[in-house]
């Protein structure tokens, strides 16, 4: 079994990659006053060290491609990952050197040194 002090020691490795810095903002929904509504982002995190990871091909598991008017195009994605204990939600928006992307999807294991989501591009 990892000792608490060996996920602390884990965690401060994971960390020491994450050479970026990451917005997180939160999207909340609110009456258009026409019976729609409209979403607003809220930033609930800023400066959050973070690395960011490009992943795309066809038969990888990493991407794909999609038909779009007679045309295949590639899909591609990105795996964030952020320190331990970070709030990120699914459908958060995440801001990382002024682009952003979606939360798509968390990948949570058990015993994470790290938080970390699959993102899609705003």
């Amino acid at each position: 079994m990892i000792s608490t002090e060996q996920f602390r020691a884990m965690r401060s490795t994971q960390q020491q990659s994450m050479l970026s810095v990451a917005a997180i903002e939160r999207r909340s929904l609110t009456s258009d006053g026409q019976g729609g509504q409209t979403a607003a982002y809220t930033t609930v995190a800023n400066g959050v060290p973070c690395r960011l990871a490009q992943q795309s091909g066809h038969g990888t598991g990493t991407g794909s491609e999609t038909r779009s008017a007679d045309a295949i195009r590639a899909v591609t994605s990105w795996v964030l990952t952020v320190p331990h204990g970070t709030d990120l939600q699914q459908a958060d928006r995440v801001r990382v050197d002024g682009v952003a992307y979606e939360v798509a999807i968390l990948i949570s294991t058990d015993h994470a040194t790290a938080v970390r989501a699959r993102l899609s591009r705003s």
